[in-house]
C-alpha cells in the first residue's frame, strides 16, 4: 500500500452494501468536496469528526480503509 490519504465523508451518507466484484460487505459513504460515492471496509474509523456550516457531521477516514484497498479484485476494476 503507498501513503495514507484521509479522505473527508458525511456521516449521513452512510449506506451498506455488497462488492459487486468479491462479495465482501462494505460500507459507502458521500465524500466531502467532490460528491462522489466511495466504498469502505464495514466498519471504518473515524480518525476526526467535525460539524459543517450546515451541522452535518464530517468523519475523517484514512484511505487504508478504502475498500479499493483492501479488494482482491481491484485489478480487475481499475480504471488505471
Amino acid at each position: 500500500m503507498g501513503k495514507a490519504v484521509m479522505l473527508h465523508v458525511y456521516d449521513d451518507t452512510r449506506v451498506s452494501g455488497v462488492c459487486w466484484r468479491c462479495g465482501d460487505p462494505l460500507t459507502w459513504f458521500e465524500l466531502v468536496g467532490s460528491g462522489k460515492r466511495h466504498p469502505f471496509v464495514v466498519d471504518p474509523v473515524y480518525l476526526t469528526t467535525r460539524h459543517d456550516e450546515n451541522r452535518r457531521l464530517i468523519g475523517t477516514i484514512s484511505s487504508d480503509d478504502s475498500h479499493f484497498a483492501h479488494c482482491p479484485q481491484s485489478q480487475s476494476w481499475s480504471r488505471k
